[in-house]
């Protein structure tokens, strides 16, 4: 009976350890299946992720490009920002020269309009002048005629008078005595007859240097007045060239006010179009600006992420 269980106990030992080593086989096929998996798992996860690697290369090569188009554009933006203000900088000194221009213009428009009034005062002078010497010509002209006048009066009382005397003489020589002298000419007294040839002889005298003296008289009025005609005339010559330069000063005004004022408008529209571009330019730098942010941050996200993605490739290829 000892002899018969002692084989029975040995064959059940052996039963025992093929189950065990069966069990082992089994959990030992069990945990290959569990690594096939996990290797298929892992070729399909790295599959996806080279894919993944592969568009996120391009997507950062896509914004490389962009990014460096952007700042190309920044550079000619830039480039144009700095034309823009040497031209604004330009158009503000040509404005300022204009201005001191314009009031330089101002000045002298000022000085020629106290030149007008000054010309206009002497104008004005000149004419109460000019009418002071016509009526003073006129009452020379009336004083020299009635001076006329008398001397031609007193030359025709002489002339009658020695016409008288002579007449008188003549008949005394003729009757050989006294006659009473015929009635004077009125205004003189009649000459005594014994002393007829002394007394006419006296008129002949004293008519012939009023004669003279009333013939120098009206030279020397002529010459008077020719000197106060030339005089007139010389003051309407100069009143007629003061006209002629105030018209002339009045239309230089004119122009040059008006070329100024336009010269004028047109800065103002064109400082007023460089404004306004040059806020175009602002707003679209500011833009650019924000532009170039986010994609500065895209590309420091997605740099992140392809790090993470790397260090995760090292630690499952050094698994």
């Amino acid at each position: 009976m000892e002899g018969g269980q002692e084989p029975q106990e040995s064959l059940r030992g052996l039963n025992d350890r093929l189950r065990g080593f069966l069990e082992h086989v089994a959990q030992l096929q069990r945990e290959n299946h569990a690594l096939q998996e996990r290797l298929v798992a892992f070729g399909q996860r790295s599959g996806q992720q080279d894919h993944e690697w592969t568009m996120k290369e391009r997507a950062v090569v896509q914004l490389r490009e962009q990014i460096s188009r952007l700042l190309i554009e920044n550079a000619e933006l830039a480039l144009n920002t700095e034309n823009t203000r040497s031209r604004v900088t330009c158009l503000q000194s040509r404005c300022e020269v204009e201005k001191t221009l314009r009031l330089h213009l101002e000045q002298r428009v000022s000085d020629l309009m106290e030149k007008k009034t000054d010309m206009d005062m002497a104008n004005n002078l000149l004419e109460k002048q000019l009418h002071t010497f016509r009526e003073e010509l006129l009452l020379l002209e009336e004083e020299q005629e009635r001076e006329l006048f008398l001397q031609q009066q007193q030359a025709d009382g002489l002339l009658a008078a020695q016409a008288a005397a002579e007449e008188e003489d003549g008949r005394g020589m003729e009757l050989r005595r006294p006659r009473p002298s015929p009635r004077p000419a009125p205004g003189l007294r009649p000459a005594p007859p014994t002393r007829i040839r002394k007394d006419t002889a006296v008129p002949n005298g004293d008519a012939t240097p009023q004669v003279s003296q009333g013939d120098e008289a009206l030279r020397e009025a002529r010459a008077e007045l020719t000197e106060v005609r030339k005089r007139w005339h010389s003051l309407q010559v100069e009143v007629e060239s003061l006209h002629a330069l105030e018209r002339s000063l009045q239309s230089s005004l004119r122009h040059t006010q008006h070329h100024y004022s336009q010269q004028l408008q047109d800065l103002s529209h064109s400082v007023r179009g460089l404004e306004a571009e040059l806020e175009d330019v602002r707003d679209c730098l500011a833009a650019q600006r924000q532009q170039h942010g986010q994609l500065l941050n895209t590309k420091m996200r997605l740099e992140r992420e392809i790090a993470t993605y790397r260090r995760l490739l090292e630690h499952e290829e050094g698994r």
